[in-house]
């Protein structure tokens, strides 16, 4: 592919957001909103979190570290069984 193609193909790929944008403005807005509550949210359970003695040690890292992987495991198995059917 060359450059001109790879601009063009880029050009419609933008072309193409841009007006799901416009037909979506509302619904883009709210994602955002979702987006950074999401990050006040893990960042105030972060500190939160750093106030517990016991997770700050060495067992509790790791078994911090095991829950979330646990955790993170099943969640990914639900999500990809329901897109799935």
């Amino acid at each position: 592919m060359t450059w001109p193609q790879a601009g063009r193909r880029l050009g419609w790929l933008v072309g193409a957001a841009q007006e799901i944008m416009k037909n979506n403005r509302h619904l883009v807005f709210w994602e955002m909103a979702l987006l950074v509550a999401s990050v006040l949210v893990f960042r105030g359970l972060w500190l939160l979190l750093d106030t517990i003695e016991w997770l700050s040690r060495p067992a509790g890292l790791w078994a911090s570290l095991a829950v979330g992987m646990i955790a993170a495991t099943v969640a990914f198995a639900v999500v990809n069984r329901a897109s799935s059917k």
